[in-house]
């Protein structure tokens, strides 16, 4: 229905406006997003869907800074939810 296209669509430019670098990663990742009015809430996840990670940002900064020293090589999924809007982007560590 058409409140699920707005939504969808609302969701795009969303995921579009983010990046993450360097990705690979190895000691950090960094998140570029938009200017945020809301606390943003950043989960990454293994491929078998468990939580290893979750870190609160508090609103206003462009710029986030997740530390991924300490978790294993391998592909992983970062969450990145601010209100109702929210995005998963594959992550890289090594």
């Amino acid at each position: 229905d058409i409140a699920d296209d707005i939504l969808a669509a609302g969701n795009v430019s969303f995921s579009e406006t983010i990046s993450i670098y360097p990705n690979p990663a190895s000691e950090f990742v960094n998140i570029i997003m938009p200017v945020s009015s809301e606390k943003v809430l950043v989960v990454v996840y293994d491929q078998l869907g468990r939580q290893v990670l979750e870190r609160d940002f508090s609103e206003g900064n462009t710029f986030k800074q997740l530390s991924v020293e300490g978790i294993p090589q391998g592909v992983y999924f970062i969450k990145i939810s601010e209100g109702a809007s929210q995005t998963t982007k594959k992550l890289l560590v090594k």
